[in-house]
């Protein structure tokens, strides 16, 4: 099964209408140093119900209104890829040219990512980025229409956290 990466979270006790921290399957997303803890149910069946095929990018429905667009993503699908015994949870579409990722390259660690963080590369535009902070990496190589998206190549991918409490699967989104 998928292992947490970074520090998880502690299950608290939740009672009433609030809602405690899910346990983390990943890292915690962030804007800046500020940590962002705005977990919402999704509508994944469980856990086990995620991809378990390792560096295979598949698209994931999570019916979170925060993620649907009624025009390009109306199920609100995030993307996930598990490398190396990690399980990354991300934007269903590539943040420089809006493609989806479904076809995206999963890259080994290299120096940009202190030899710690893999890599996945938008197999349309050749835009990279961190796989865990979703901040934009040196390309591994061109892509033939990548001088298209040279000036947008700057934005992060947005990365979400996952979690698990009582079953039920959550994300954390900005």
């Amino acid at each position: 099964m998928a292992k947490g990466r970074g520090k998880g979270l502690d299950i608290g006790e939740g009672g009433g209408n609030k809602l405690s921290k899910p346990k983390s399957l990943g890292s915690e997303p962030s804007i800046g140093k500020k940590a962002v803890n705005n977990w919402q149910q999704t509508t994944i069946p469980s856990i086990t119900s995620l991809p378990q095929e390792k560096n295979v990018v598949k698209l994931i429905e999570t019916g979170v209104p925060q993620l649907m667009d009624k025009g390009t993503n109306p199920q609100g699908a995030v993307s996930i890829v598990n490398h190396a015994d990690k399980t990354y949870c991300f934007s269903s579409s590539c943040a420089s040219c809006k493609i989806p990722l479904a076809k995206a390259k999963i890259l080994d660690p290299n120096d940009d990512t202190a030899n710690i963080d893999a890599r996945i590369q938008c197999d349309f535009c050749g835009a990279t980025y961190n796989l865990r902070t979703g901040a934009p990496v040196k390309e591994e190589g061109g892509k033939i229409l990548g001088f298209l998206f040279n000036g947008s190549k700057t934005s992060n991918l947005p990365v979400y956290g996952l979690g698990v409490q009582g079953g039920k699967v959550f994300i954390n989104v900005p």
